[in-house]
């Protein structure tokens, strides 16, 4: 409880410019490193489970009963990689 009362007591206090620039640095650099690592995640796991990936495309409404090809995956996965 002694937590709580904290947090919410500091959340009123206004924030210096030493602590916004500090946090705004960190946010910055925590959404580089997740949108740069997300990418890069899609990618490897195209490659890795494609069986499992036509599996599931054929659940998708407009997709064929067969499924994506390796050709739509491939395609993609170059998609995410060059947007």
């Amino acid at each position: 409880m002694a937590l709580r009362g904290r947090v919410l007591k500091r959340g009123k206090e206004p924030m210096s410019w030493t602590t916004a620039i500090i946090l705004g640095t960190l946010i910055y650099f925590m959404a580089i490193l997740v949108l740069g690592q997300l990418p890069s995640l899609i990618i490897y796991k195209f490659d890795q489970y494609v069986a499992e990936i036509i599996e599931f495309s054929k659940s998708l409404p407009g997709v064929g009963e067969t499924g994506l090809t390796t050709l739509w995956i491939r395609t993609i996965r170059d998609i995410v990689a060059n947007t």
